[in-house]
């Protein structure tokens, strides 16, 4: 599935203006959303250059496309870390029972 995907998206969507919607791809290839955002993370790994905005999936055609991809990897990468690290902000407010402490007036959080 993996090579008929990066084949497809290589001739016949090369190049941003030439994106395909993730809905469309799906119907094609008969996969779900889960599955085609699998696949192409697993391609992406592999060193296919697929690339992604708003407009759908496409397979590079210029350095600047894959730049700009690369660096909206990165930015969403940033923004998953910032978010982990907000999480653990609310550790202290769980005890290693698993029951969650909530402070209340005038008693104690033991």
């Amino acid at each position: 599935m993996e090579e008929q995907i990066a084949q497809y998206l290589r001739w016949h969507c090369t190049g941003k203006a030439r994106a395909v919607t993730s809905r469309v791809l799906e119907h094609t290839f008969r996969i779900s959303g889960v599955k085609l955002r699998e696949t192409v993370n697993q391609l992406r790994r592999q060193g296919c250059p697929i690339c992604s905005d708003a407009a759908g999936y496409y397979y590079a055609g210029t350095k600047d496309e894959l730049d700009h991809t690369i660096s909206q990897l990165f930015s969403r990468s940033r923004e998953i870390a910032a978010a982990a690290t907000g999480m653990m902000k609310a550790l202290p407010d769980y005890r290693d029972d698993g029951q969650m402490a909530l402070p209340l007036d005038g008693g104690d959080r033991s």
